[in-house]
């Protein structure tokens, strides 16, 4: 006759069960938190090298890239007046051959493409850019990561854009541009890519923490789908933080007055 034995988790075992799950779940969230940190670190680590290749492009040509009225001397002309300001060449994707700027010191919608041809094409930031909107090269969208603008390892729906500031007024999910100037905008296609607590803490490091004030501003919000701050869905600006208990990446980031 057989008798089975039926072994029963002493409170020993189940205790180091449930540390060992503790230890693996805590693990987990240290890993995750780890990579979030990661993430964030990129952001301004690209800020500063992009600031930075503006300034060197600056001071080697004397004009800002994508601006400079003699770019075609050196790299070639990608279509017919050579000029930004010509759809004939603004509009004509090309591994290196440019469109000249006019050298008032700001962007048009053309120029700041060619910003980031001209500065891979000094050798001053690693890639190569068409220098015209993607979806004249069979694109969905105007602005690809890597095709004609940088990509950021932040994430890979997100790209750097060089901008210069219409000075417009505040609306209902954008705060007021008066005074920006040139800038940095940190931008995905569609939907944001950044969460108002990444927003806070990209912000606290590198300017003053508020969303609306500084050289760090972000995207208002629109209160309806997105909210990066708590003015998202209003014309007002003064006073806005960021909503820090909405998990969504619904923020976008600028980069004020950095070149």
């Amino acid at each position: 006759m057989s008798h089975e034995r039926h072994h029963a988790f002493t409170l020993a075992e189940i205790a180091l069960t449930l540390a060992v799950l503790g230890l693996l779940i805590g693990g987990l969230l240290f890993g995750n938190g780890l990579i979030q940190a990661k993430e964030r670190q990129s952001i301004s680590v690209e800020y500063a090298g992009h600031k930075t290749a503006m300034a060197t492009f600056r001071n080697k040509y004397l004009a800002l890239p994508g601006d400079m009225t003699t770019a075609t001397r050196i790299w070639g002309s990608a279509g017919s007046t050579g000029k930004a300001s010509d759809p004939a060449c603004a509009n004509i994707p090309s591994p290196t051959a440019t469109c000249d700027g006019d050298g008032n010191g700001r962007y048009n919608p053309q120029e700041s493409l060619r910003a980031w041809q001209q500065l891979a094409n000094a050798g001053i930031i690693a890639g190569h850019f068409t220098g015209a909107r993607a979806n004249f090269s069979g694109y969905a969208h105007p602005f690809v990561a890597t095709v004609n603008v940088p990509g950021s390892k932040h994430s890979p729906r997100a790209f750097w854009h060089a901008l210069s500031s219409a000075n417009q007024s505040a609306t209902n999910s954008s705060f007021s541009t008066v005074g920006w100037d040139n800038y940095f905008m940190l931008f995905s296609m569609n939907t944001p890519s950044i969460t108002p607590g990444d927003a806070l803490k990209v912000d606290a490091k590198l300017d003053d923490g508020l969303p609306s004030t500084g050289t760090v501003v972000s995207s208002k919000g629109d209160g309806t789908t997105t909210f990066c701050t708590t003015m998202a869905g209003t014309a007002t600006d003064a006073g806005a933080t960021y909503v820090l208990d909405n998990p969504n990446p619904d923020c976008h980031l600028y980069f004020i007055r950095a070149y």
